[in-house]
């Protein structure tokens, strides 16, 4: 492919009109990384049943140059030139993500583990030759909003110590301190005679309904609800009508780690569930002394994950595949427009990076913004998908079809959103690029053995050849 230094020209007709049909609505909403609540979609009135959180790994391919399985038919294939530069970038790819996952995983948001991801981002982007900085933000997060699924350290002990915790969905707000006590299942006949007042209780899952364990202690004067698992991990509960107590739910490790404790004695504990203020960082990357140019393109990706996971795909493969693309044109001739590379935080819980960087740009910035490119989740598949602006996707397709990439142009993807939203809500062109496996984002199996290498090539590919498509419509013809 070459991009820029070594290819041909393209023909400019081809995309004459395109930053003008850019400007055009774009109807994607759509993005892989929504949180994925475990067992929040159990009917109301019941307690999911006790089954693990995740669903068992299913049979892939490990990482493999080509794809394994057939296109799908509504995927284009039509290949007349196949890319020689896509296995290079899919070991260049690959290289990077495998130190990303072993150094800097997990990222999650909002958290140190993401500050330093940000510092690691920070110091591989200034080795390439970019004038990189990192832009501190702060969120408020309410304990109950569930679109913002992020466990927190909700049950603290006076020594320090604290557990992660879910609130139920229709907990009550607050902060309450008491000594614990175990309940049991919270049957009726396992609340002490004497009550529950000034206490936190603390409950197993099992046997009867969420909403009838919270009830019954907060009717025997308990202050908050601890539920543990009784199988592994975390998981997210739903009441009925709502509580008149706080109420959280931990794992089953955290659960009998309380019960030892509490057989050697007494142990007081805090259950807080509040408007909190969280700090997260974007990494900001242009090159050295600009274009010259007012306009400007952006290629971004998040680099944060949900909690206990590597991340691989989500967003490592993304992350893996910009860090490329910017290698590719560090030393590249001047653009007809600067080049920003933007690496957001908190995308897991809200797209809080990207609706903060994009809410801070006046108008005359946002309308000097050429589109923005976003990746996320382009490892794990067997095709590519492009969302966004119709030119932008247009040309995807096109160079796809010419050189055997697997690749689709979508609508939407219903319910989830990613880091080129809050640009689209503004105005700007967009276009959105991911691979079509989705199955284990979010989860504990988002592991590198089930990324796909030649997918991030190919989005490196595809990446590199829209950019080249926006310096047509803005390079002069020659005479």
């Amino acid at each position: 492919m070459g991009h820029r230094l070594n290819r041909a020209f393209y023909p400019l007709l081809v995309f004459a009109a395109l930053l003008a049909a850019a400007c055009g609505p774009d109807t994607s909403p759509a993005s892989p990384t929504a949180p994925v609540q475990a067992e929040a979609t159990a009917p109301p009135t019941a307690e999911p049943a006790p089954t693990p959180t995740e669903p068992a790994p299913t049979a892939t391919p490990q990482p493999t140059p080509t794809p394994t399985a057939a296109p799908s038919p509504t995927a284009v294939q039509e290949t007349t030139e196949v890319d020689p530069d896509v296995s290079r970038f899919a070991d260049e790819t690959w290289a990077f993500l495998e130190r990303l996952t072993e150094e800097m995983s997990p990222r999650e948001s909002a958290t140190e583990e993401e500050e330093a991801a940000a510092e690691y981002l920070r110091q591989e982007l200034e080795s390439l030759g970019y004038e990189v900085r990192v832009e501190p933000f702060a969120f408020e997060r309410t304990a109950l909003d569930r679109a913002l699924w992020l466990p927190d350290r909700t049950l603290r002990l006076p020594d320090g110590e604290a557990f992660a915790g879910i609130p139920l969905r229709m907990s009550s707000l607050g902060t309450v301190s008491g000594p614990l006590v175990h309940v049991g299942l919270a049957r009726e006949e396992d609340i002490p005679g004497e009550g529950l007042a000034g206490r936190i209780a603390l409950i197993q899952r099992g046997e009867i309904l969420f909403e009838e364990k919270v009830s019954r202690v907060a009717e025997a004067g308990a202050g908050a609800a601890v539920i543990y698992n009784n199988v592994p991990r975390l998981f997210a509960g739903v009441l009925e009508n709502q509580a008149a107590i706080p109420a959280i739910s931990i794992s089953q490790e955290d659960g009998e780690r309380l019960l030892e404790m509490m057989a050697a004695g007494t142990v007081e504990a805090t259950v807080s569930l509040e408007t909190r203020t969280y700090s997260s960082h974007n990494v900001v990357a242009e090159l050295p002394g600009g274009s010259g140019s007012d306009r400007v393109l952006i290629v971004g990706a998040h680099y944060d994950t949900t909690p206990d996971t590597q991340g691989a795909n989500d967003n490592g493969s993304g992350v893996a595949a910009l860090m490329s693309v910017a290698r590719e044109l560090a030393d590249g001739p001047p653009l007809p427009f600067r080049l920003r590379f933007l690496l957001f935080g908190a995308e897991e819980v809200g797209l809080f990076g990207s609706r903060h960087y994009a809410g801070e740009l006046d108008q005359d910035e946002v309308d000097s913004i050429v589109a923005m490119i976003n990746i996320d989740v382009p490892g794990s598949g067997h095709s590519l998908e492009v969302i966004g602006d119709t030119a932008l996707t247009g040309e995807a397709v096109r160079y796809a079809r010419e050189h055997g990439i697997l690749i689709r142009r979508e609508q939407s993807l219903d319910g989830a959103s990613s880091d080129h939203a809050p640009f689209r809500e503004r105005g700007v062109p967009v276009m959105f690029i991911l691979a079509d496996d989705l199955s284990r984002i979010n989860s504990p199996r988002d592991t590198i053995e089930f990324v796909n290498p030649n997918r991030m090539g190919e989005t490196v590919a595809v990446v590199l050849n829209a950019i080249d498509a926006l310096i047509d419509t803005m390079t002069p013809p020659r005479p």
